[in-house]
């Protein structure tokens, strides 16, 4: 390389010779340490060989038991993806209910709730065959009077129906009973939701009732009697719930509707 000046000859300039780093210690340090310690973490005695090899089994085994959790997780939600593509599964459309009087249901909903019923049609049945033990698994002789789907808000329909069959069980089920069920509608605010409720004449159980620890932390709920047998519960979770935070796929909810 040379370093041209304006007025004299190009003069050779001399490169500078690097050193070539080395390492921070000196190999000849190491015979200053005991057996037991030299460069400590980096020359292993026998036995912090054998904590080592402990230590990589461990993280070895956690990886190993980390990989196969995450493949049965990914694996779980292939075949979720693969079924609903299959059904062509979309949402929920209607909840169904068999009420004694349908007239009455229908007018609870509308009054108390403030649905709608766009939707009736029947009469059904099959006076001399198994029609209606064949579709519906009920006693061939059994009819539907009615069927009406009614509205409330943004969300699944609930689709009344009112029968009548020579073997019907006229009891109504408790929340605790095989076949026991339930609606739930999402309100804004909960404590005025309860208050309109009470002014409807609804009966009202214990509540509202704000649930504070475990996953569900974050709503509040209460539960009320209708005249048709099936519970209501009213249900709120304004800044959702605790699940939320650590769930993969979070429940379908509500909040963002605008009915």
């Amino acid at each position: 390389m040379v370093s041209v000046s304006g007025a004299g000859k190009a003069k050779p300039v001399e490169r500078r010779k690097r050193k070539a780093k080395g390492p921070r210690f000196r190999a000849e340090a190491m015979d200053d340490f005991p057996k037991d310690e030299k460069i400590a973490g980096m020359s292993m005695t026998r036995t912090n060989k054998k904590n080592e090899a402990e230590i990589m089994i461990r993280i070895r085994t956690s990886i190993l038991i980390g990989l196969v959790a995450y493949s049965f997780t990914a694996n779980a939600a292939v075949e979720q993806r693969n079924a609903r593509g299959l059904l062509g599964l979309v949402g929920a459309d209607h909840v169904g209910i068999t009420v004694p009087d349908i007239g009455e249901a229908i007018a609870w909903f509308e009054d108390v709730l403030g649905c709608s019923a766009p939707l009736t049609f029947g009469p059904f049945s099959d006076p001399v065959g198994t029609f209606m033990e064949d579709l519906l698994d009920v006693n061939p002789r059994a009819v539907i009077n009615q069927i009406t789907l009614v509205r409330c808000g943004d969300g699944p329909s609930v689709e009344l129906f009112e029968y009548e069959s020579p073997d019907q069980d006229q009891a109504f089920r408790k929340n605790s009973d095989y076949g026991g069920k339930h609606i739930a509608f999402y309100v804004r605010h909960i404590d005025k939701a309860v208050d309109y409720m009470e002014s409807k004449g609804v009966e009202k159980l214990l509540g509202p009732l704000p649930v504070t620890e475990g996953p569900a932390a974050g709503q509040t709920i209460n539960y009320f009697r209708t005249p048709f047998g099936t519970y209501i519960e009213l249900i709120s979770y304004p800044k959702g719930m605790a699940y939320e935070a650590t769930a993969e796929t979070p429940l379908w909810n509500p909040r963002d509707n605008r009915p």
